[in-house]
């Protein structure tokens, strides 16, 4: 069962939604709820195949509203997968920007889009409404629709399809692990002995270190690097590996490896039946697995920085944010390690698909990662446009209609100006 926007939803799930997030005005137009179930027919009617197999009993509840994520929840006894089409336009509009090789320009300034919303989600105004205004101001200067008519294959497209079902099979598997049965246990063990060999690497990786001093055929500069930074390497790998050995005992993250591995399997006759091959299919999991990342480190960056006040902040990353970073990274080895295994399997393919994988796991860096981060630690950190940021939000303020509120106003920005690009 299903349905999209806030009609025919129950008054249990409507107080969540509410109490959870900012549901947006389009959630209760007739035509867009048209066309959200159009979008998501197949995705749901294959998610339904799946729970009736399962038992879970799943209500997948499409909304749109300003949170990027999609989640499993159990309301007045029953399950449900709460997913947000806000969060699959965004992952549209990345794979666009990455497929299609856009600007760094246009990067930036949907990067502005993105931390705009987070920005605001934690209580950021100033921040959230001059990164907003911003991006209504110059995203007319995106080239992205350019690059993709040049490319013409809409790749992008069959991508999307593909990453938000599984986005919905990963959120599905938590429902399915409720029960920690025998079918948990086996994959659980399963995930365990891969952690075990990801260890291993962590340990190697702090051995390459203290053996790259001496390497005198590496460049004299990294190697120069390598010597003064020494010991805070050796130290941050230690970290690392003793978080993966934790990871091991700890439920809840373990799980996510765990549903990340049966999301995999449940989507191989999905892909079966598609025009993509799997090694098409692997690099859509890997790219939709790199954009939600993206978008996590920026909502934990927002998450940790407990400062409203500018002037007392300090740009630092702590051991907690290190940590959150170390535990995607691993996913994301693990993610990729089980789609060889399983969507492949013949060593020589697989290294052939590796090839491919590891430029986009270094491309994606530079392209989708770096300019969400550099733009979200301008706006909170740099002093440049501080004054600008304070007098338009005390501008809205005083001319603030009575009721209305410094979130909606973000989202208002965002989403109410009509936008062609998305």
């Amino acid at each position: 069962m299903s349905s999209s926007g806030m009609a025919g939803i129950t008054p249990e799930i409507k107080a969540y939604l509410e109490s959870t997030r900012l549901v947006l005005p389009q959630s209760y137009d007739k035509k867009f709820q048209d066309l959200t179930n159009l979008i998501y027919q197949v995705p749901i009617e294959y998610l339904n195949m799946v729970s009736k197999a399962y038992e879970t009993n799943a209500e997948i509840q499409i909304v749109y509203s300003d949170s990027l994520k999609s989640e499993a929840v159990t309301v007045g006894g029953k399950n449900h997968i709460i997913h947000d089409r806000y969060l699959g336009q965004a992952l549209s509009m990345l794979n666009r920007l990455f497929l299609y090789g856009a600007s760094n320009h246009t990067k930036i300034i949907y990067a502005h889009k993105i931390n705009s919303q987070i920005l605001s989600r934690y209580g950021f105004y100033e921040e959230a409404i001059f990164s907003a205004q911003c991006y209504q101001d110059l995203r007319n200067e995106m080239d992205h629709k350019e690059k993709q008519e040049e490319d013409g294959t809409l790749v992008h497209a069959k991508y999307i399809h593909i990453q938000e079902i599984f986005i919905l099979l990963h959120e599905h598997s938590h429902l399915v692990f409720k029960k920690k049965d025998q079918n948990y246990n086996e994959i659980r063990d399963d995930v365990n002995e891969w952690l075990r060999s990801y260890i291993k690497t962590e340990q190697s990786t702090k051995e390459l270190y203290s053996t790259l001093v001496s390497d005198k055929s590496i460049p004299e500069e990294e190697r120069k690097f390598i010597e003064e930074n020494l010991e805070s390497l050796i130290n941050n790998s230690n970290i690392k590996a003793d978080f993966i050995k934790d990871i091991m005992n700890r439920d809840k993250l373990l799980e996510e490896f765990c549903c990340d591995r049966l999301a995999i399997v449940h989507l191989l006759p999905y892909i079966n039946q598609s025009s993509l091959s799997s090694e098409e299919a692997i690099k859509a999991i890997i790219i939709c697995f790199l954009h939600l990342r993206s978008i996590q480190l920026a909502e934990i960056r927002c998450s940790l920085e407990n400062e409203k006040n500018f002037e007392r902040r300090k740009n630092e990353i702590d051991l907690e944010e290190n940590l959150y970073a170390t535990f995607y990274h691993a996913r994301l080895h693990h993610i990729k390690d089980f789609c060889y295994q399983f969507l492949i399997g013949n060593d020589d393919d697989i290294q052939i698909v590796h090839e491919d994988v590891s430029n986009i796991m270094s491309d994606h860096s530079d392209d989708i990662l770096t300019p969400i981060q550099n733009v979200l630690s301008t706006l909170l950190y740099d002093p440049g446009h501080r004054e600008e940021m304070k007098r338009s939000l005390q501008y809205i303020q005083d001319n603030m209609p009575s009721g209305q509120y410094d979130k909606r106003v973000v989202s208002a920005i965002l989403h109410s100006v009509p936008s062609s690009e998305e």
